[in-house]
């Protein structure tokens, strides 16, 4: 019989596979698979960037062992496999959160409640890529400082090791530091503020092997391809205010899409504020830093979101302890026999080490996920879905017709571009906007944001043809200024080539293409055949 934990982890895997593409809208994970494939191929990791023009800016990519991982599983089982370890990394960070609030004495309905909900949230706001990634290694290092500034079980030695992994693998490391730094800082205070000499004298042995293990820590983070330069990477965008006003991670949270978001954290501050059991200092800092970072940007939301949520849980199930004694007898039997049934749930979850079940489970979704990518009879992302989201038509057309010269292109889309197209074509920008200290990132804003020098932009670049989002007024732009022509629209892309002599074949052979207005309508012309393989037109005079 399965476990309340096995099927809370069955139970979130499903639901992101259930939920499909929406691990898969971020291009970010193409690039993953794409620096990994390169790595493969190339047997070193890249010290400067291979995938856009000019060739030459500096980057070293610091999670490429996930990066090395994601074109492992792509090669095997494509897009498939990648979705089944990503939800089996959310599945693993929740099961995670649930038996640490069980281990602090949360009562298992309470906990389950809130891991459902940040389940939801969770899968609503990730991506399949380093930020998911990140979740267990962020709440692994909770679950042993909570222990040893709790119970004094010392397994700090495991924090050193646990870092050199995430630097490598994963973004977001930085939370690991602060987290130490807060448990050191708070043993510190709490020595201040003791009037027992005994006490006190404990606290500043925590406080000295904090030291340690965060001096320890952070040299562990130096073994990667940057070295210590990693550890100013992510400070070099966040102070960079011309890119972090324009790129969505860096934008709070929008409550307004992610409506559950907002419930969680309301329910989160609600049960701080009420609970009968004062949060202490430690929880109280959690609190406080998570949900600071977490506002302040959406790519800390989730982190505040894992980190949290059980501390919650256990509030609201020391609360529930306390309430009234004088209840109606319906109320005491039902009390009863939720106490036993969570009794029960208890012994079951410390007594269910093999999840023999849970294994299986996954090893056939595995093997579902290669007979996919190698028959193409399964399917579990949703083809139309992705056809929505990237240009995949636009890249059909593309290949089909043998464009040349320098691309401009959708930064969305930049990952996804290369990975269809690299190395045949280059990309002008994808994912990584701090390339070249962010100079090709307002490049790219100047001429999409149609600003005063965006045509000298296009020239200096040697730029020959456009792939952007469809309807952009920079399309619109470069359609009426008789300078570029459009050759390729369907609702969701458009493309268009530079009107010079060596285009000129290509623009008569698709004179009569037009803007689409709405994402659901298809050229008649691209309909049936989107790569114009096989298109009957008859060339015209010119535009």
């Amino acid at each position: 019989m399965p476990s309340v934990g096995d099927a809370l982890f069955l139970g979130a895997f499903f639901l992101a596979l259930r939920l499909r593409n929406g691990l898969l809208e971020n291009d970010f994970t193409a690039r993953h698979v794409l620096t990994g494939r390169f790595i493969l191929s190339s047997h070193s990791i890249p010290h400067f960037d291979p995938f856009s023009y000019p060739v030459g800016a500096s980057w070293t990519p610091h999670t490429w062992l996930l990066d090395v991982i994601f074109a492992s599983v792509y090669r095997v089982a494509g897009f498939s496999g990648l979705l089944v370890i990503s939800a089996a990394c959310i599945a693993l960070t929740l099961l995670l959160m649930f038996r640490f609030a069980l281990h602090r004495g949360a009562h298992p309905l309470v906990v389950l409640g809130m891991v459902c909900l940040a389940a939801w949230v969770i899968n609503s706001s990730a991506g399949a890529g380093p930020a998911i990634f990140a979740l267990p290694f962020v709440l692994g290092f909770l679950v042993i400082l909570d222990a040893f500034q709790r119970r004094a079980n010392n397994h700090l030695r495991l924090l050193p090791a646990m870092m050199l992994i995430w630097v490598n693998l994963a973004s977001g490391f930085i939370a690991g530091f602060a987290l130490l730094a807060m448990y050191l800082a708070g043993a510190l205070v709490v020595a201040a503020g003791s009037r027992d000499s005994a006490r006190r004298q404990v606290n500043i042995s925590k406080a000295r092997t904090l030291a340690i293990v965060f001096a320890i820590t952070v040299l562990a983070s130096f073994i990667n391809p940057s070295g210590p330069k990693i550890l100013f990477s992510s400070a070099r965008i966040a102070v960079n205010s011309g890119l972090t006003d324009h790129v969505l991670e860096w934008f709070s949270p929008d409550f307004h899409r992610n409506f559950l978001a907002e419930i969680l954290l309301l329910a989160i501050i609600g049960v701080f504020i009420t609970s009968r059991k004062r949060p202490d200092l430690f929880e109280a800092g959690l609190l406080l830093g998570t949900a600071a970072t977490g506002l302040y940007a959406s790519r800390f939301f989730l982190i505040f979101v894992v980190l949290v949520t059980p501390i919650a849980a256990c509030l609201i199930s020391t609360g529930s302890k306390a309430l009234p004694a004088r209840w109606p007898d319906v109320a005491v039997r039902f009390k009863g026999h939720l106490a036993k049934l969570s009794k029960r749930a208890v012994e079951l979850e410390a007594h269910r080490n093999s999840h023999l079940f849970v294994w299986a489970i996954l090893i056939i979704w595995g093997f579902m996920a290669v007979y996919a990518n190698k028959t193409g009879q399964v399917h579990f992302t949703d083809r139309e879905r992705e056809r929505l989201t990237f240009p995949v038509d636009a890249l059909q057309f593309a290949v089909a017709n043998d464009l040349s010269g320098n691309m401009f292109n959708e930064e969305a889309w930049g990952g996804y571009i290369a990975l269809k197209l690299f190395p045949a074509h280059k990309v002008f920008i994808d994912d990584r906007l701090d390339l070249s200290g962010g100079d090709r990132a307002k490049q790219y804003l100047k001429v999409t944001n149609v600003e005063v020098g965006y045509d000298r932009v296009l020239e200096s670049n040697d730029v020959n043809w456009v792939l952007l989002k469809a309807n952009r007024p920079l399309c619109r732009v470069l359609f009426l200024s008789g300078k570029w022509k459009l050759v390729f629209a369907d609702g969701i892309a458009d493309i268009l080539v530079r009107n010079v002599p060596e285009n000129e074949s290509l623009i008569r052979k698709y004179f009569n293409v037009y803007f689409v207005p709405d994402g659901f309508l298809r050229v008649n012309e691209y309909y049936e055949d989107p790569a114009g393989t096989g298109l009957n037109v008859v060339p015209g005079p010119e535009r």
